[in-house]
């Protein structure tokens, strides 16, 4: 699972809501491995027993970082994801390039709404891009 939180005022793309979080925390399963950019989010899943690389402190996208630490914890999370079998994310190029890179099951966390949505397979959307084999 990728839970982005926006880099700054600017973007505009959907993070998670806190209605969300709560139906995220209670439906995944927790052997769900978790990468975040939110020092919150992190300590939230990680208190509710989900596994998780530490969070950075701040939030800085990763492209205007000269720290090479953050630089490496990166790509630690990319490649993450790029060997998981099925990712969940939030909207993010980051995670879709791994998805997409891999070839993995993946499928973008919605919003939760509690009047339409009764499991977790119904807050997610199917991908707006597909992997095709090409011979």
């Amino acid at each position: 699972m990728h839970l982005r939180a926006g880099d700054n005022s600017a973007d505009k793309r959907d993070g998670v809501d806190s209605n969300s979080l709560d139906f995220l925390v209670h439906m995944l399963p927790v052997h769900t491995f978790v990468i975040t950019n939110n020092q919150k989010l992190h300590e939230r899943f990680v208190t509710m027993g989900f596994k998780a690389y530490d969070a950075p402190r701040g939030q800085v996208h990763t492209t205007l970082s000269s720290d090479s630490t953050t630089v490496l914890q990166a790509w630690r999370d990319w490649y993450t994801i790029f060997r998981a079998g099925v990712v969940l994310h939030t909207p993010s190029a980051f995670s879709e390039s791994a998805a997409r890179a891999s070839g993995a099951f993946s499928r973008r966390v919605q919003a939760y709404n509690k009047r339409a949505v009764r499991n977790l397979s119904e807050m997610l959307a199917p991908e707006t891009w597909q992997v095709v084999s090409v011979q």
